[in-house]
């Protein structure tokens, strides 16, 4: 005959999660589920959810090789590479709208991870 444990394995989540309640177990026990399971939860949801396709509408404040500065009308500078493919030339003072993807750089002025097209308004 074999022997049968009925012993329940240790683990170390296991015995976090299983606290007496004499000792604040519960609330213990509510913040490590808080923390393993509904933080990363809502973070997926927040970055699922997230613009992914944005345009800038502003003027041309700066030239400098391949890369514009541009102010809108709310004042916010923003510093634009232009695409290799983009078949326009911008000058000072020029209306243009951006058309970016991906994230705002928290540079300043603040960078355009990834210009999808420029056009001159």
């Amino acid at each position: 005959m074999y022997a049968v444990s009925t012993k329940t394995p240790q683990f170390p989540l296991y015995s976090m999660l299983h606290l007496p309640l004499e000792r604040g177990g519960y609330l213990i026990k509510r913040l490590v589920i808080l923390l393993i399971f509904i933080i990363p939860f809502m973070t997926i949801l927040m970055l699922k959810h997230e613009p992914d396709i944005f345009t800038i509408d502003g003027t041309i404040t700066d030239t400098k090789g391949t890369s514009l500065t541009i102010k809108t009308t709310n004042q916010d500078c923003y510093v634009i590479q232009i695409p290799s493919h983009a078949s326009t030339t911008f000058e000072m003072h020029d209306t243009v709208e951006v058309l970016g993807k991906g994230r705002l750089l928290e540079t300043y002025p603040a960078r355009v991870e990834q210009v999808l097209s420029i056009k001159k308004v």
